[in-house]
């Protein structure tokens, strides 16, 4: 049995992982949304800190927090916008 991402190394998953919330992260800041859920999941906390990471240096958030903790753990960022 074959994964079709086995070939993707895990540097490579992470900039696709990273592109993606980004993007969803800017159609939420174009729509106006008040605040979106991103769940990272709780893995090595890679992808976690990165999207912090992200979120701490961008002006148009006014917030982030870990979220749903009794759902995900630490597996889950709410981010107001």
């Amino acid at each position: 049995f074959s994964n079709e991402h086995d070939h993707i190394s895990k540097e490579n998953i992470l900039g696709l992982q990273l592109q993606k919330f980004e993007k969803e992260l800017d159609k939420a800041i174009i729509s106006g949304s008040q605040s979106i859920k991103f769940i990272h999941g709780i893995g090595n906390g890679t992808l976690r800190m990165k999207i912090h990471k992200v979120l701490s240096q961008s002006d148009h958030i006014r917030y982030f927090e870990d979220s749903d903790k009794e759902k995900f753990g630490f597996g889950s960022t709410t981010v107001y916008l």
